[in-house]
């Protein structure tokens, strides 16, 4: 999951870099790659955590292509990359740690050890 969220970071920057540059076609590709190839795989286990937020991503990123397309100024891209950017740190926090499972089955069997050996 960390290793997907990164790359989704990594290309929105570039495709940032590429718009301001004046590449407007190589910002649009890295845009869809950060979508298609990283955010669907993030989609999955987040649909089933908050199917919502999901969509509100998923438009965000529809509105990032948008500006691309239509030329839009750079304080605006600027603008919704941090608002993305704040989207994948809920992203982490929703589907990106270990859960309570895992803390909560780890802290019972060391409890049970505990109380069994004295």
């Amino acid at each position: 999951m960390q290793q997907e969220l990164t790359a989704i970071r990594q290309l929105m920057q570039d495709s940032q870099n590429a718009y301001r540059a004046g590449d407007r076609e190589r910002a649009l590709r890295l845009a869809r790659q950060a979508c298609l190839d990283h955010f669907e795989l993030v989609e999955i286990p987040l649909r089933v955590a908050d199917p919502n937020f999901t969509f509100a991503m998923e438009v965000k990123f529809a509105q990032w292509r948008e500006l691309i397309e239509r030329g839009a100024p750079s304080s605006e891209t600027e603008r919704l990359l941090m608002d993305i950017e704040s989207g994948l740190v809920e992203v982490e926090r929703l589907v990106g740690g270990p859960g309570l499972a895992a803390p909560l089955f780890v802290g019972l069997a060391s409890f049970s050890i505990l109380f069994r050996e004295g």
